[in-house]
């Protein structure tokens, strides 16, 4: 096992060749939290040294995420776990199942020193040292994730996922995207399609889903290739600790808000700190001070002062130590496809 922890957007393959994609920070002494998204088929589309794969995942959205729980609970319920803090049952991998564990940077630095690439890797490593170079971050702070870290990409239709290290580095390669942008280095990433499915999936208007995606900084086209970059906590960012609060579900609510912190908003999952919390729906309660999504799709889109309306699921919040307070969920189990979003 490597030393560091496990973090978001690392992938671990199971002794039965499943490949899983952990989620956050927090995690069990013996398990790792983590979605299955590949598994093992014989007519597969990708393929590495040992097997073929295909997804078990189609749609990156906590709905489908929990899609794949019925066929893990029928055929591995190994892999199922009830969490007793957080009151949610959710795959995770035991440590004693893990066969392979891929990590973005080190996979990054292996193809940079490659004396032979393919051309998605050869694209992969243009841009992230054209980033290196603009923004003055190290190319040890990024990494690869997706299927080009698994090794199972296709040169010629692939995406590239990259991951950025550190909140100080994540900000500021905000900013170099946006000029590379201006300069038409690199073409802001704008599809019709994903408004219109995240519209349909999430249930927000339109205009919602074209003004949200106005705002993704870290989508684009480099070279005519689509590419992510999802920021992730360096060691030193990573203060969560399992077991270290509980979290008591109370039912679904509406509220509007004001934003009012967005230092974790980028990270998975992406918490805003909101204030002038006022209840449209739902329990009446205070403190209300966090707004929590599970869904990507809303990480690091709102600015401190911006007044937003969201159907949710509340929960209070039990520190270890320190007062309890509320919290706001997007992307539960339990109002899958009902939630709401809006800016105002």
């Amino acid at each position: 096992m490597c030393k560091r922890p496990f973090k978001d957007r690392d992938y671990i393959r199971t002794v039965e060749n499943f490949i899983f994609c952990i989620v956050g920070y927090e995690h069990p002494p013996d398990r790792v939290f983590a979605y299955l998204k590949y598994v093992p088929a014989s007519d597969g589309l990708w393929c590495d040294s040992r097997s073929c794969y295909e997804r078990k995942i189609s749609f990156y959205s906590a709905r489908d995420v929990c899609a794949t729980f019925e066929f893990l609970k029928q055929n591995y319920p190994e892999y199922i776990y009830y969490c007793p803090y957080n009151r949610i049952t959710f795959s995770a991998v035991p440590h004693s199942r893990i066969e392979n564990w891929y990590l973005p940077e080190r996979e990054l630095s292996r193809i940079i020193g490659l004396k032979s690439r393919d051309p998605l890797q050869e694209k992969l490593v243009r841009l992230v040292k054209l980033l290196s170079k603009e923004s003055g971050i190290d190319e040890s702070r990024f990494g690869v994730t997706g299927s080009i870290l698994l090794g199972i990409h296709n040169p010629r239709i692939s995406d590239i996922d990259l991951v950025i290290y550190g909140r100080k580095e994540s900000l500021l390669l905000k900013e170099v995207i946006l000029e590379l942008e201006k300069k038409r280095t690199i073409r802001k990433f704008y599809e019709e399609r994903w408004c219109i499915e995240k519209s349909k999936f999430f249930g927000i208007p339109l205009e919602v889903a074209r003004e949200i995606l106005r705002r993704k900084w870290n989508l684009g086209i480099f070279e005519g290739t689509r590419f992510s970059v999802h920021p992730v906590k360096k060691d030193s960012e990573i203060t969560e600790k399992y077991g270290k609060k509980s979290i008591i579900p109370m039912g679904p609510i509406e509220i509007e808000a004001s934003i009012s912190d967005t230092s974790e908003s980028m990270f998975n999952p992406a918490v805003y700190g909101i204030s002038e919390v006022t209840v449209i729906r739902g329990p009446v309660v205070e403190p209300i001070r966090e707004l929590v999504s599970f869904e990507g799709v809303f990480a690091g889109i709102l600015e401190v002062n911006e007044r937003i309306r969201v159907y949710g699921k509340l929960e209070r919040v039990m520190p270890e130590r320190g007062v309890p307070y509320y919290r706001v969920v997007i992307g539960s189990r339990e109002l899958s496809g009902r939630e709401h979003f809006a800016i105002l």
